[in-house]
């Protein structure tokens, strides 16, 4: 492992070496070197080269991940070098002009913006997918490049009239620059966590990529600088390449190494693989089961005599399962495939991962999920598949606490939300996302004020920040609750920011949102009891000491009533826990409608416990709330046989009331409450007493 110390140096001289180096190279060469060297052909080479290299390393990386059929953010990587180099060897295949210039600097700009995808999270996909999508990236590259040679009119111009690059032709370039930056921070970053050198590697290129792109903007079409940054971006293909070779000579060794260690090791391995803790079953070719070890045994209910040599994995399998996924597979792969022991290896043989979730069945028929691993088991000396292994991990308790995450949290959607609005505030444009979320279409949004989506809860401080900050052309960020045509309502974070005009003057305002509907109800969810749906002790906890200070700020009087149901234990002994629920459901209800204003706010404290923070002008007032609560909840009439203070449930109380600047904190608050409570219940209980 290495220490901190060493991964920062690696990281520093990776950036000195990438960036600061050919900085100040680009200096030294403008100043010293300001001649031209036209080389056309030597030009077309670095670009072609380059390109044939991009491919190249992007198909070595499909091939190196396609047995795991997971999108990670190497082939992420692949992507934006397939785009990078078919539209180069475009670009070193046109004369020099404006479409020699348009192509590079629309490689440079899709790298960028395609190399950010690296911060995605990996993706499990299917192998159809796994395989169109390079092979769909270079076909838009393709159609790109020859659409902007057919048609040259549509191309902006990139050069100026004293054949120094246009602002357009900059501007893609830098944009690009800055898009490989912010890649090499997604790889910096997971050099930290993995202590990987790919990482380091691949940190490197992206900022050899990023410094020639912003390069450009400082060079000319032949001038020495302008030569120095194709060699940067050849010289950063070259690096990945050898990298790839000298990882790929490292891979096959390793294999090699590790083939020899098992063969001399069989016996020590077959020990582990009979007692090791996940159910391990190892077949022929045919499926005959060839081991089947312990925890096997105890999952399934067969000894290892009952089914070695004899069955194939299928005795286990829930038929029904087993057919289904056979015409699953074979409709995937286009083949007719026989309901059997071939539909568990079907993928493995295939070369891609076979890590799937089946459903087992016991020797005496208890079904239950398994996450199953297969794969093929390889002749030492040939290398030839001489079998399977399946490897089976038990995930009934995870699959259901997956289950229970699923029905009380569900999954969280972030959908991104777009629009633009004139200086007033009047919609000048709207993504589909933005009319998904809030119902509309763009024909009803087009030319409406942004209050279309106003709701009525939000607070009109607010708005007020917002504008305040927008209108002094500062960048806003916020929640904000809207309103969605058919009266609902949904969440989002939002940014909002001024746009100019090219002549720098403000036009309006751009937004970008983010629906966090789901967010907001799971939070709702943390803070609120499960049984009786008020709010919890952990949201007692996290806003009394926020409401105390605002009281203070506002010069507030404050009060709080702590509560508990008199003999609870008694009346659970006695009609039960399922009676006992009720009542704490019912109690519950009472208090949060006895409550009068709308910041008074109940809690349950814990079993039976409950507390009320809210305001009043006096104390008299105060006592005179507390009393109408534990009168409704006596006059609820719920018996209570067991209850010394009548005959119906009933709670005792204690009060606090004070001015806020005299309340010295939550803690010794709820402490003087609670004694309080102590008293009514001492002094006969069904009582509120107060300081």
């Amino acid at each position: 492992m290495l220490n901190k110390n060493t991964i920062k140096i690696n990281i520093f001289l990776t950036a000195v070496f990438t960036i600061l180096l050919p900085i100040i190279l680009g200096i030294l060469i403008n100043s010293l070197y300001p001649q031209k060297i036209v080389n056309i052909l030597l030009h077309s080479g670095l670009e072609v080269s380059g390109g044939v290299i991009a491919i190249v390393i992007s198909m070595i990386f499909f091939i190196k991940y396609s047995r795991a059929i997971t999108l990670t953010h190497f082939n992420y990587t692949s992507i934006a070098l397939l785009i990078m180099g078919t539209i180069d060897i475009a670009h070193g295949m046109v004369s020099p002009g404006k479409m020699f210039v348009w192509l590079h600097s629309i490689a440079v700009f899709f790298g960028g913006i395609f190399f950010i995808s690296v911060w995605l999270k990996d993706r499990r996909v299917s192998l159809k997918t796994y395989k169109i999508l390079p092979i769909a990236t270079v076909i838009f590259a393709v159609i790109f490049s020859i659409i902007s040679i057919l048609f040259p009119n549509i191309v902006p111009a990139m050069l100026n009239e004293d054949k120094t690059f246009s602002s357009t032709a900059n501007l893609l370039n830098i944009i690009g620059g800055i898009g490989f930056f912010i890649a090499s921070i997604k790889f910096i970053k997971e050099y930290i966590r993995t202590e990987k050198i790919d990482e380091l590697l691949f940190a490197g290129v992206t900022m050899l990529f990023g410094i020639a792109g912003i390069l450009f903007v400082s060079s000319v079409v032949w001038d020495m600088q302008w030569w120095l940054w194709h060699f940067l971006r050849l010289t950063a293909y070259i690096i990945t390449l050898y990298y790839l070779y000298v990882e790929f000579n490292r891979e096959v060794k390793s294999i090699e190494e590790t083939n020899l260690a098992l063969k001399k090791n069989k016996k020590f391995t077959d020990t582990i693989l009979l007692n090791s803790g996940h159910a391990i079953i190892t077949t022929d070719l045919n499926g005959i089961i060839t081991l089947f070890n312990k925890k096997a045994e105890n999952l399934l209910g067969y000894s290892s005599s009952e089914v070695v040599g004899i069955h194939t994995p299928a005795l286990f399998h829930q038929k029904e399962q087993v057919i289904q996924r056979a015409k699953q597979y074979g409709d995937e792969q286009g083949v007719e495939l026989e309901p059997g022991f071939e539909v568990l290896t079907f993928k493995t043989d295939l070369g891609v991962e076979n890590l799937d979730e089946w459903i087992y069945v016991s020797k005496d028929g208890k079904k239950f999920p398994v996450m199953l691993n297969v794969t093929q088991l390889k002749d030492p000396v040939t290398h030839k598949t001489s079998g399977y292994m399946k490897i089976a991990e038990d995930i009934s308790r995870r699959k259901k606490k997956e289950k229970q995450i699923e029905e009380y949290l569900g999954l969280i959607d972030k959908n991104i939300i777009t629009s633009t609005t004139d200086l007033k505030g009047n919609i000048t444009y709207v993504s589909q996302s933005f009319c998904d979320v809030s119902g509309y279409s763009k024909e009803e949004l087009f030319g409406k004020n942004h209050r279309i989506l106003k709701h009525s809860d939000m607070d009109k401080k607010v708005y007020k920040d917002l504008w305040d900050s927008i209108s002094k052309d500062k960048r806003w960020n916020g929640e904000i609750k809207n309103r969605k045509k058919d009266g609902s309502f949904y969440w989002v974070d939002a940014t909002i920011s001024p746009i100019y005009d090219e002549e720098k003057v403000k036009v309006g305002y751009t937004s970008i949102r983010q629906d966090i509907t789901d967010k907001k109800m799971i939070e709702l969810i943390s803070i609120t009891d499960g049984l009786t749906n008020i709010y919890n002790r952990r949201h007692f906890n996290d806003v009394f000491p926020e409401i105390i200070q605002t009281s203070k700020r506002s010069h507030e009087m404050l009060c709080f009533l702590i509560m508990d149901i008199d003999h609870f234990k008694q009346y659970n002994d006695t009609y039960g826990h399922q009676m006992g629920d009720d009542v704490l459901i019912q109690v519950a209800k009472c208090i949060k409608d006895s409550l009068n204003r709308d910041d008074d706010t109940c809690f349950r404290l814990g079993g039976e416990e409950f507390g009320i923070l809210f305001k009043a002008s006096n104390k008299e007032n105060a006592f005179t709330f507390a009393n109408n609560v534990r009168e409704n909840i006596e006059n609820l009439h719920i018996e209570h046989t067991g209850n010394s203070a009548s005959s119906y449930v009933t709670a005792s109380m204690g009060l606090i009331c004070k001015k806020a600047q005299d309340i010295e904190g939550d803690v010794i608050a709820y402490k003087l409450a609670d004694d309080l409570l102590y008293k009514a219940k001492e002094s006969g209980r069904n009582k509120v007493m107060a300081e």
